[in-house]
């Protein structure tokens, strides 16, 4: 029932089926919860593979995710699946997660490409335990997985891949890098972002996760700057992440997005990293339009922490570039897109193959707005591709 549905001004809809359950020793309820309730497969990654947690769920099977989910590899994968599972329990970042789902997508369907269906009912019950704050994929109804035959990345849309729990422990983010949280906040922070600036599927009811979730990552960032992060600032991250899963399952993603996303089809940059390549010339190029927005943002900043000052989005893109910068994350992509062929025609024709973008952004786009903001935004990291986007222009 309007599993495909998406929001204009005149007619909002709002739908979360899962449960968040958020706290330090929240991962301990999971054992409890599952005991005696059939069997349960556990998916996790290298870091969590030995957690006491796994031990304490004992379950039939363990996979341990080392990268994005293939599809080749995760039909292998099923095949051995025990036909009673009841339970699929990931216990890692979004990978991890996006693994999970398919796997449960495939046990309840039959297939992996699911799209729209209705929330499942029934086993194999789902649960997600993010040992990351980012990808908000513990509360999203999307996973992204390679083609079988192109290996392009292939978003699988449904209200029946979204968790039954999901469970938020800052345990599992106590000891990451501080690199690793800031990059995770930011793709947080531009889930909530775009969905806030959406121009005609935002609604009241993601703006409430927007102007709650937003400040509290620049809080808690601006924290990791001064080394005094805290494991409530941890949970506030995590929540926030929750909350953009939430949010970008309900209001499509934005131009950021889409040329980062584009971006990635062609280079292994991880995600949150092909976003700030384009990040602070698309929230200049529609500024004038997301004043009212950016006036909310500012009174809710404020009263959470007045120090970070006026929010607009010159403080905005400063705040984010300061942060890449600070943790070697822009030498990083600095370095990555500097050593690295990219093809700009492809590049150009991904993005333009987004029909969302025109009716979604902010403003209106026509095909040389896009092609200057891509080529601005991959000059701040290399000369290089200037002159083939120039070129690419004038074909």
């Amino acid at each position: 029932m309007l599993e495909n549905t998406f929001n204009t001004q005149n007619e909002m809809g709002f739908y979360y089926p899962g449960r968040i359950l958020s706290g330090a020793g929240t991962r301990n309820k999971i054992p409890e919860l599952i005991r005696g309730q059939g069997p349960a497969v556990v998916v996790t990654d290298s870091l969590f593979a030995a957690d006491p947690l796994l031990d304490d769920i004992n379950p039939v099977r363990r996979i341990t995710v080392a990268e994005e989910p293939n599809e080749t590899t995760l039909l292998s994968t099923i095949v051995e699946m025990p036909k009673d599972t009841a339970w699929v329990i990931a216990v890692g970042g979004g990978s991890t997660i996006d693994t999970a789902k398919a796997i449960a997508a495939y046990l309840r369907f039959g297939k992996l490409r699911i799209r729209d269906e209705s929330a499942a009912v029934g086993a194999p019950h789902l649960i997600a335990a993010p040992t990351t704050a980012g990808s908000g994929s513990e509360t999203s109804r999307f996973f992204i997985m390679s083609d079988k035959d192109n290996g392009k990345k292939v978003s699988i849309r449904s209200w029946a891949n979204v968790p039954e729990l999901a469970v938020l422990d800052p345990y599992f983010l106590a000891n990451s890098p501080a690199s690793t949280i800031a990059l995770g906040a930011f793709d947080a922070f531009v889930h909530l972002w775009e969905t806030f600036v959406c121009r005609n599927e935002r609604s009241p009811f993601t703006d409430a996760y927007c102007l709650s979730g937003l400040p509290q990552i620049l809080r808690a960032i601006h924290k990791l700057q001064n080394d005094n992060l805290t494991l409530e600032d941890i949970l506030a991250l995590q929540q926030a992440s929750s909350s953009g899963g939430v949010a970008i399952s309900n209001v499509r993603t934005g131009m950021v997005h889409t040329l980062g996303e584009a971006l990635s089809s062609q280079l292994k940059i991880a995600h949150p990293a092909s976003l700030f390549v384009f990040f602070p010339v698309v929230l200049r190029s529609y500024a004038s339009e997301v004043q009212d927005r950016v006036t909310q943002l500012d009174i809710v900043t404020q009263s959470v922490m007045p120090e970070f000052g006026p929010v607009t989005i010159e403080t905005l893109c400063g705040f984010w570039n300061d942060v890449f910068e600070q943790f070697n994350l822009m030498a990083d992509i600095q370095d990555l897109i500097a050593t690295s062929s990219i093809c700009t025609d492809e590049l150009l024709n991904t993005i333009a193959r987004d029909t969302v973008l025109a009716k979604e952004n902010p403003i209106d786009l026509k095909d040389k707005d896009i092609q200057w903001i891509t080529e601005t935004s991959l000059k701040r990291f290399t000369v290089s591709l200037q002159s083939d986007l120039v070129a690419a222009m004038q074909n």
